[in-house]
């Protein structure tokens, strides 16, 4: 909740946010807050269908929006501030650019879909072909916004149509254009979507939020403080943020974290379950549920009817009739009527298309789509096969101009692999005979296929796992 210092809407406000505490935001970030397309992220849980597996996690992407925007402001200033500590002056921050980092932070999640990610999956069902991304509709209703704000406000903090542009490159971390004026200042792109090496304050708010929702305690806790204090900006190349070498342990501990987060909370398998349930449901009732006139996988390419879906839609679903097939599938989700996962194997090998794994199972026992289906999750540091700390640019202390980005100095004990997949058989149809008919068809296509999928050896066996009672 907000406290405001007076009604003017040229004043900084304060945020209580249980995560960083007291957040004091900029009179422009509370104009943009203050608008339909900014409070639409109230409605827009941030961990998807984890609340129905976690119970605690209910945030929404308006909470992370504003911790983000809070982060990208406090890395500012740690790097001006380390700037000036150092006698470097080849590198000056402007309070302009400060501004459009800390914009950037708040707006590069306005263009999620409802319940997040689950919005892309569908996305992908309905439009294989096509190549929407929530960071491109990021942009689009950060425009939308940009063009409501008063100009008195934007012409008083110099943000114009250079700024806007430069805005719009740091939520997708890359310039689209050449400036002149930044040559010399890749940490711009590298604070909110960080695309050299996936360290950026973006991840270090949701895996604090996200541990403190999901409960999960000091099991996963991770400490950003550190790696603010350190972050030093580096004129001898490019400008970008460059880390103490000390810290490439809290680094690998960072990338470790991202990868418990996605296997217990994110790509937990009874909330995949359930979010391809909701998804069922979302092209059940394609034609059924319209938003502005238009069918919900049109949506995506009209941004008025786009600014009308929100997590709401969960609850229209249910006022379908009681025969429509997307009622029925939202009444299971509601009474844990769940589809059922009747096998499941880990492998390194990566890219694996589910659409050939369900090809090879319904032939070989007639099974149809509608009784079951193949989901394959990809799990990494955040690099794919890459060591993502070897993407990092770091430092020795006594010596600020070395640049050692492989240094290998700190321990020789880091992971040997950084990515694996997981396949899962799932079944629609949960009648006994469906289930023993998938899990028999799995289990068979587990043992011909062991081999190339790099299984075949003792301790990297998983052999398929009785799962019927999820």
């Amino acid at each position: 909740m907000a406290e405001s210092h007076a009604t003017n809407c040229d004043q900084r406000k304060i945020f209580n946010d249980p995560i960083h505490k007291s957040i004091s935001l900029h009179p422009l970030l509370i104009n943009i807050i203050d608008t339909h397309e900014f409070q639409r992220l109230r409605d827009i849980k941030q961990l998807g269908f984890c609340f129905k597996v976690f119970p605690g996690a209910t945030s929404t992407r308006f909470d992370h929006s504003i911790g983000v925007c809070h982060l990208s402001w406090r890395l500012m200033e740690q790097l001006n501030c380390n700037l000036d500590a150092g006698g470097d002056h080849r590198i000056e921050i402007s309070e302009t650019e400060k501004l459009c980092v800390a914009v950037a932070g708040l707006c590069h999640d306005l263009g999620h879909g409802p319940f997040s990610h689950t919005w892309e999956s569908f996305m992908k069902r309905v439009a294989p072909g096509s190549n929407w991304r929530h960071e491109n509709s990021s942009v689009e209703v950060f425009n939308r916004i940009w063009e409501k704000l008063n100009l008195e406000i934007k012409t008083k903090y110099h943000m114009g149509e250079e700024e806007r542009k430069l805005i719009c490159d740091i939520i997708l971390g890359q310039p689209s254009e050449d400036y002149p004026k930044l040559r010399d200042k890749e940490f711009l792109f590298e604070i909110v979507a960080n695309k050299k090496s996936g360290v950026d304050v973006d991840k270090w708010d949701y895996f604090a939020r996200d541990n403190y929702y999901l409960a999960m305690g000091h099991k996963i806790s991770f400490e950003y403080e550190r790696l603010l204090k350190c972050a030093r900006i580096d004129p001898n190349s490019g400008g970008s943020i460059h880390y103490r070498d000390s810290e490439k342990m809290n680094f690998y501990h960072m990338f470790y974290i991202r990868w418990i987060l996605y296997h217990r909370a994110y790509k937990h398998r009874v909330v995949k379950i359930i979010e391809g349930m909701f998804i069922d449901a979302l092209i059940a009732a394609d034609c059924d549920i319209l938003a502005s006139g238009k069918k919900l996988s049109e949506c995506a390419s009209d941004l008025d009817s786009f600014m009308c879906l929100n997590d709401c839609i969960f609850n229209d679903l249910l006022k379908l009739s009681d025969s429509h097939p997307a009622r029925q599938l939202i009444n299971r989700i509601q009474t844990r009527n769940l589809y059922k996962c009747v096998g499941q194997c880990v492998t390194r090998v990566v890219n694996l298309s589910a659409e050939t794994i369900e090809s090879e199972i319904k032939t070989d026992t007639g099974l149809t789509k509608e009784q079951f289906y193949i989901s394959v999750e990809n799990f990494d540091y955040g690099m794919g096969a890459q060591d993502p700390v070897k993407c990092i640019p770091f430092y020795r202390k006594n010596n600020k101009d070395d640049n050692c980005v492989n240094c290998n100095s700190t321990t020789t004990m880091t992971p040997s692999h950084f990515q694996e997949s997981k396949i899962y058989c799932i079944c629609r149809d949960i009648s006994e005979e469906t289930i023993l008919k998938a899990k028999k068809a799995f289990s068979n296509w587990f043992n011909k296929s062991k081999e190339w999928l790099g299984l075949d050896t003792c301790e990297d066996a998983v052999v398929v796992e009785d799962l019927v009672a999820c």
